[in-house]
């Protein structure tokens, strides 16, 4: 019977990955059940097929071994105390190769369990990166620049896929403010311009312009999730021929389709 540590990685492997129960277990059960390492192995692709995994154990997967050592003097590199702070961050992500504004940042932070914006904590760092079998500034950076291939792609793989959903919806948690359960509208444009465009191409732009023009409010969880499902959408089907407005969209969706399907039958008309 499995713990209730086990319970809980299990839900939160389904809840980042969209993963069934069966296959996170697997997924897990192959990665020693080390969650980091497990999410981080179906994100890059160094996992075996899960699908047929039913009976993984660690055997034959065990990693090398990892020297603590070295992830702590990198920490200590950039650190001050226990907390990589706001300068700390900035040094870090410039070495690692990343601008500041680049998605795998945002990648970065959601795997390292960055608390807060500019922070690392010394044992999260340390454990996400000894999960990950990573002991050096080149394997990070490598680390990095997958993140950053990924989330930039324009025709992302399956997996690909997976890991920006995860990194989309942690960033919305990562933007709030204390007791905060909404986004500033402009935070979120910022946010879709830097993780969607490649995603969305011109719809994107018509959707900020909507956005900030017409609707004029803050962004809810359920808008933020839901426009990412909306982006996926589009790209099967970029001129909203069958777009359902009875089916599960939030209403500004319904709004911004109406807007652009009248739009576009006026422009049509001339």
């Amino acid at each position: 019977m499995a713990s209730a540590s086990q319970l809980s990685a299990v839900r939160e492997v389904t809840t980042i990955t969209g993963l069934s129960e069966a296959r996170a277990t697997a997924l897990l059960t192959q990665f020693n059940w080390s969650l980091s390492r497990a999410i981080n192995g179906y994100y890059s692709g160094e996992f075996r097929d899960i699908r047929n995994a039913s009976n993984s154990t660690s055997k034959g997967s065990a990693a090398r071994k990892v020297n603590t050592s070295a992830i702590e003097a990198i920490f200590d590199n950039y650190a001050e105390g226990d907390a990589i702070g706001v300068d700390g961050t900035i040094r870090y992500i410039q070495d690692l190769g990343l601008q500041l504004e680049d998605a795998a940042v945002l990648a970065l932070a959601m795997v390292l369990k960055s608390p807060e914006m500019g922070r690392f904590d010394r044992r999260e760092f340390i454990d996400c990166w000894q999960d990950l079998t990573i002991d050096s500034l080149a394997d990070m950076q490598q680390q990095a620049a997958a993140y950053q291939k990924a989330l930039t792609s324009t025709n992302p793989s399956s997996d690909d896929l997976a890991l920006f959903k995860s990194v989309y919806q942690f960033t919305f948690k990562y933007n709030l403010a204390p007791g905060q359960r909404v986004l500033p509208l402009e935070t979120a444009v910022d946010y879709w311009r830097l993780l969607l465009g490649p995603l969305a191409g011109d719809h994107l732009t018509a959707w900020l312009d909507f956005m900030t023009q017409v609707y004029q409010k803050s962004v809810s969880k359920d808008t933020w999730n839901m426009f990412f499902e909306f982006v996926l959408y589009l790209r099967q089907d970029p001129l909203m021929t069958e777009y359902d407005p009875t089916g599960a969209w939030p209403s500004v969706i319904d709004d911004f389709v109406e807007r652009m399907k009248t739009t576009d039958a006026a422009n049509t008309s001339q």
